[in-house]
């Protein structure tokens, strides 16, 4: 069986002049969709469309030795929406596209 349709939203920010020892820090956000329910581009005789999203945050530099439980606040500019969320921060290494540094 073929895996599911997905595809991948990505956006990468770099800081820089903040305080030594790390005077540039990235951020790259990536939103993953992956629809299930489709079978060659046409819905199953299920009638139903489930679509799953991933949200991932990729800070670097930012030292983190282990998993650990944060709350992530996301607002809009003007601060009139938003929310607080509880997230799950999680090491990644030995992948340099998620660094950040391409």
């Amino acid at each position: 069986m073929d895996p599911p349709p997905s595809d991948e939203l990505s956006r990468t920010y770099s800081f820089s002049g903040l305080q030594p020892p790390y005077e540039t820090a990235t951020l790259r956000i990536s939103c993953t969709l992956e629809s299930e329910g489709l079978v060659g581009g046409l819905e199953r005789e299920t009638g139903r469309l489930n679509i799953h999203r991933r949200l991932c945050f990729y800070l670097w530099p930012f030292f983190l030795p282990r998993e650990a439980p944060l709350v992530m606040r996301l607002y809009t500019t003007d601060r009139s929406e938003g929310g607080v969320f509880d997230v799950l921060a999680v090491p990644v290494e030995g992948d340099a596209d998620n660094r950040g540094d391409r």
